[in-house]
């Protein structure tokens, strides 16, 4: 089901329309054409990839500047601008689709006009390149080197669709292997369908697809070590994950700490471990980490004098500036709480369509309340804590970060909630952990748990795609038709594949739901406690939890 949702927002969302996307795109082109990895704030956007957004209808004109990003003005924002100031915008729905004959491969495309293209700046390269390197390693496997630029780039999102796909297993196994209960690990696995800002950044190109994947397979190395995993493997695994994940993007540096204190307190409280061996797994798991990817962020202090170089230019960063007052350091906390939680459930396009404030409240209460529910669980506080420390620590360096920047330059960027999304598999770990304490183990609550949490996660799902297609398509007196007309006219792939695609989600969602009542209808091994509804922990692992 989760697979089916981020193909379809691959397909629903237009070309170009997620966060920073033409950068990751043109990032990936660079290299396949090869460009190589400019040094911070000296990469600029490729000539093709300013002409593939104006061929995808994200650009009026090439090199259209102003107005996100040189982007056209979508219909679900169309309302809010007001009527004299609509000449200043190019309408989305305004653009005739390219016809598929004529949409040439990247390496096809010229400008149309004259274009200066150190005025467009490409700050990925702030960022290490692994990324971008399978991306556009899988480009040059398929061949699509030859391919229209907007199969090649539908090629791009599957890619991240492939990383990002084996997240509802790997919450479910954390959740097995806290609890012991097979019911909540299948509510764990179900949460992410809730979350739809998740499944439209799988289905789009961008770096946080390895981000995710690399620290869902982090925390369930750490919860194997924080449940009684003492294999020296188990370390280097660690340790190798983490290394990878810092060659992808610096938001994972916080695993840094996490890893550490997740050793030191599996290590003693098993009252098995010497402090002696404790500092030697830090020093496997840490040492493993530097040489596989820490050396790239110890390379940029030598280079650039910080860990974390800017992608911008000066001259760039100060064209940013705005005039007007800037809020004090605590007043700072209300657009910072608005926004990051925004961004967390759903904020479309280059951040133009929101889902509503209501529901993005009750679903950000719900989220915490289950959190603070978990510290009352048989799992041990320290435990749990440890779990929530990747969202913890991420939250204290980026409130500080783009308080800094606001300061600066009036504005409110960098607050973005996918930014949490490498911890984000011990957020629903510790969240189903916390929905447990409400039900008794091997109950019929329990038993019927996953049917009302799938329905309820559903229901967001599909009210989410809902509000995102009405948003990118259905303009002011359009029809429902008229709006899925336009979008099969900019797909990729002809309207009948879009339209099996469609089908393929409600068969997914429909197939999900009778599973589950089926499941709950009938008590199954692994309902409650492996070792029989006992509160203890950790749970006897067995071939459920493990």
């Amino acid at each position: 089901m989760f697979v089916a949702l981020m193909v379809f927002w691959s397909v629903l969302t237009p070309w170009f329309r997620n966060p920073d996307e033409p950068q990751h795109v043109n990032s990936v082109v660079r290299l396949m054409q090869g460009g190589g990895w400019p040094a911070p704030a000296e990469a600029v956007m490729t000539a093709e990839v300013l002409r593939a957004k104006t061929l995808s209808g994200f650009s009026a004109v090439d090199g259209q500047q102003g107005n996100w990003a040189g982007g056209t003005l979508l219909p679900g924002v169309r309302p809010d601008i007001a009527e004299e100031d609509l000449v200043y915008f190019a309408l989305y729905s305004a653009q005739a689709p390219t016809p598929p004959a004529e949409r040439p491969s990247f390496a096809d495309m010229a400008l149309t006009r004259q274009v200066d293209l150190s005025e467009y700046p490409d700050q990925m390269t702030q960022h290490p390149p692994l990324y971008y390197a399978l991306t556009a390693g899988v480009l040059e496997v398929a061949g699509a080197d030859d391919w229209r630029f907007d199969r090649a780039m539908a090629l791009m999102r599957l890619v991240g669709v492939v990383l990002v796909a084996p997240l509802p297993l790997i919450a479910s196994s954390v959740t097995v292997r806290l609890t012991g209960r097979r019911r909540m690990g299948d509510v764990a696995a179900f949460l992410p369908l809730g979350i739809p800002q998740l499944a439209a950044l799988g289905g789009s190109v961008t770096n946080d697809a390895m981000v995710i994947s690399l620290g869902a397979v982090l925390v369930l190395l750490l919860t194997r070590v924080l449940t009684g995993d003492r294999s020296w493997r188990t370390t280097a695994g660690i340790g190798l994950t983490l290394g990878l994940a810092l060659l992808v993007k610096g938001t994972l540096l916080v695993a840094i700490p996490v890893v550490g204190l997740a050793l030191v307190v599996a290590g003693r409280r098993s009252r098995m471990q010497s402090w002696r061996e404790v500092a030697g797994r830090l020093s496997v798991a840490w040492g493993v980490a530097f040489v596989v990817g820490g050396w790239w962020w110890a390379l940029n202090l030598l280079r650039y004098g910080t860990v974390q170089p800017a992608g911008w230019s000066e001259q760039v960063q100060a064209a940013l500036v705005i005039e007007g007052p800037r809020d004090s350091v605590v007043g700072f906390a209300v657009p910072f709480a608005d926004k990051l939680a925004t961004t967390f459930w759903g904020r479309f396009g280059q951040l133009e369509l929101a889902l509503s404030g209501w529901l993005v409240a009750v679903l950000t209460i719900a989220l915490i309340a289950c959190l603070l529910l978990a510290f009352r669980s048989a799992v041990p506080r320290p435990v749990v804590a440890v779990l929530l420390a990747l969202a913890v620590l991420m939250l204290l360096l980026l409130y500080p970060q783009t308080y800094a920047a606001h300061a600066y330059n009036g504005q409110y960027a960098g607050i973005q909630g996918r930014y949490l999304y490498g911890g984000i598999v011990a957020l629903l770990a510790v969240a189903s952990v916390g929905i447990g304490t409400l039900v008794r183990p091997g109950g019929r609550t329990e038993r019927w748990l996953p049917v009302g949490t799938l329905a309820a996660v559903l229901a967001v799902a599909g009210y989410a795609m809902w509000f995102a297609f009405h948003g990118y398509y259905v303009d002011i007196g359009w029809s429902v038709a008229d709006g899925w007309q336009r979008m099969t006219d900019w797909a990729a792939f002809p309207a009948w594949c879009v339209t099996a695609m469609f089908a393929g989600v409600v068969l997914a969602a429909l197939g999900s739901v009778a599973v589950a009542v089926v499941q709950a209808l009938r008590p199954a091994a692994g309902d409650g406690c492996e070792h029989g509804g006992s509160p203890g922990w950790p749970p006897s692992v067995g071939t459920a939890a493990s």
